[in-house]
């Protein structure tokens, strides 16, 4: 029950330092669309660039484009649970 504050940049260092040198990291790529295959996702960007991979990690906020990409409006099922 305890609380665990981890800051973003600390975060986002030790994902950095751990990554193999093949994976491609970017920022301020924003996501216009998800495609969903068996083995892989493809990912089209804003600028109309599409991108395969093996996996798609959006990191992108609590109303995040990503997750609304690929499950739908978060009204479908965001719950409030009387807490912030």
């Amino acid at each position: 029950g305890r609380l665990c504050s981890v800051m973003r940049p600390d975060l986002e260092k030790v994902l950095r330092d751990n990554l193999s040198d093949n994976v491609e990291l970017r920022y301020g790529a924003a996501v216009a669309g998800v495609s969903d295959h068996d083995d892989r996702v493809t990912v089209t960007l804003q600028g109309g660039q599409t991108l395969d991979a093996d996996l798609l990690i959006g990191a992108d906020g609590i109303h995040s484009t990503v997750r609304a990409l690929v499950f739908g409006d978060e009204a479908q099922y965001v719950r409030y649970l009387g807490f912030h």
